[in-house]
């Protein structure tokens, strides 16, 4: 349903991270998703900073969007609590009434565990 064509990482302070998205509608949606965003320490598969928002500060729901549009969409992932180390950044979609993710696959088909799609590795080092 909708397809992710890139993103861009940014610091805007010490204390947080900025990632603009760049999601494509593949077709038309009749209902709304929110996007999450996860920070994951892979040691322990523990989340050590989220957030989940509808696209645009949550002023432009999914089901508005129209097939082909390209929707930009800058989301600010908190660090303050973060402690040093390298964790792995993960993104999907889920129906906010019933938490249920929207299924996720590779550009080759393949099913994406979890239904969340790994981004990147950040390395987090300490603001001292």
């Amino acid at each position: 349903k909708v397809a992710l064509l890139g993103y861009d990482l940014s610091y805007p302070d010490a204390g947080s991270m900025a990632v603009t998205l760049y999601w494509q509608a593949a077709s038309r949606m009749d209902a709304s998703y929110t996007t999450f965003l996860h920070l994951i320490d892979p040691a322990s598969g523990q989340i050590v900073s989220q957030t989940d928002v509808i696209p645009r500060g949550w002023s432009y729901p999914t089901n508005w969007w129209e097939v082909g549009e390209v929707v930009q969409d800058t989301v600010t992932l908190s660090l303050a609590s973060v402690p040093p180390g390298e964790y792995a950044l993960t993104a999907g979609w889920y129906q906010l009434e019933n938490g249920e993710r929207l299924p996720l696959s590779s550009s080759a088909g393949q099913s994406i565990s979890d239904n969340a799609l790994f981004l990147t590795s950040i390395l987090h080092e300490s603001q001292e």
